[in-house]
Parts: structure tokens; C-alpha cells; sequence
């Protein structure tokens, strides 16, 4: 007979919040889209239809975060700006 204090419990799979950030070889970072998104305070529906450059690791969307931050700061301009300035760039 078992003691039920000494079986193991199961643990929890992590969310999509909960996964750890992936750190690659060559410096760059994986971060979950969802996690990204929450830090950024936009949702993880948002965030998917920005398009970002996604990769799935084991059923959850990884994002670059560096990329995903570039492609965020594309999209802005500066107020007031210019016209010659906008012909220069």
C-alpha cells in the first residue's frame, strides 16, 4: 500500500505567459509572442495580426524581440515633421 503523501503530483504545463524566454547562440532572444504582447500592453490577438516574424516551439508562438521592437518602431513618425526632412530620408 502507497502512502498518498509520498507519490509524486503531476506538474502543470506552462502557459503561454509562463514559458521562459529562449536565449540563442547568437544573442538573440526568443520571447513568447503572448508574453511580449502583455508586456507591451497590447493582447496576444493584436500582437498576431501585426505580423510579426514568428517561430512555434512546441505549440506556442516565439518572437524575436528585437525584431518584433524594430518592426513596432517602423510604423511611427515623428509628429510634426518636416516635408524636407521626410523628402531627405
Amino acid at each position: 500500500m502507497t502512502d498518498i503523501g509520498t507519490l509524486a503530483t503531476s506538474p502543470h504545463r506552462l502557459t503561454k505567459l509562463e514559458r521562459p524566454a529562449i536565449e540563442l547562440p547568437n544573442g538573440e532572444i526568443l520571447q513568447p509572442r503572448a508574453a511580449l504582447a502583455r508586456e507591451l500592453g497590447i493582447s496576444d490577438k493584436t500582437a498576431a495580426r501585426q505580423n510579426w516574424p514568428t517561430c512555434l516551439v512546441g505549440g506556442i508562438a516565439y518572437v524575436q524581440r528585437n525584431e518584433a521592437l524594430k518592426q513596432i518602431a517602423s510604423k511611427f513618425k515623428r509628429r510634426n515633421e518636416s516635408a524636407r526632412r521626410r523628402r531627405l530620408k
